[in-house]
């Protein structure tokens, strides 16, 4: 499975890290920051090999992401979970289109549909969710609140233009809703 370890390094991260293969160091032990930074300003031309996918689709699959870089580890299940490529070409100056469908949770949905240009990483995503459990967002909100999510439900449409990342630029636009939202004072104990 996809994990965040114990330092906050995301695993998936460090599998593109060519100097990884080159040291001999594991996936792990590579830094999943310089990775970003390393590959957010070349694009994918800049790499080595080249994949060329005219389409590509998993459909029902489960995939499990834990953060043991929390105090308390937090595991998400998605399951359902269907993904959709087309076009990918990791020279083209063209856009790919990308379709992501999940379940996650008890009765959350997630449905994220996006372009992407393989070479700036420029992109236009649209992204939705349907009763969302917002329960396990707790371990990032303790060191930052003294209150305790017993629940809330996330529902969302949002559009996402992603014009550069080099500088970063971003526009958000959408609306998003929070039902059945219950927080526990932890300092008053209410």
């Amino acid at each position: 499975g996809l994990y965040i370890d114990q330092q906050g390094r995301f695993n998936w991260l460090a599998a593109i890290k060519q100097s990884t293969a080159e040291t001999g160091a594991s996936a792990q032990e590579a830094d999943s920051s310089d990775v970003a930074q390393e590959f957010a300003g070349t694009g994918l031309a800049a790499l080595d090999w080249q994949i060329v996918l005219q389409q590509l689709e998993l459909a029902d699959y489960q995939l499990a992401l834990e953060d043991l870089s929390r105090a308390d580890p937090v595991q998400v299940r998605l399951s359902g979970f269907g993904l959709s490529l087309e076009n990918f070409d990791s020279y083209s100056e063209q856009a790919f289109d990308l379709r992501l469908d999940s379940s996650i949770g008890a009765q959350g949905k997630l449905a994220l549909l996006a372009s992407i240009n393989p070479q700036s990483l420029a992109s236009t995503v649209q992204l939705s969710t349907d009763n969302l459990d917002l329960r396990p967002a707790q371990a990032w909100l303790s060191p930052y609140a003294h209150a305790r999510l017993l629940g809330a439900m996330l529902n969302s449409e949002l559009q996402l233009q992603l014009p550069s990342i080099a500088p970063l630029q971003l526009e958000l636009a959408g609306k998003l809703a929070i039902s059945q939202l219950h927080v526990q004072d932890k300092a008053a104990q209410r």
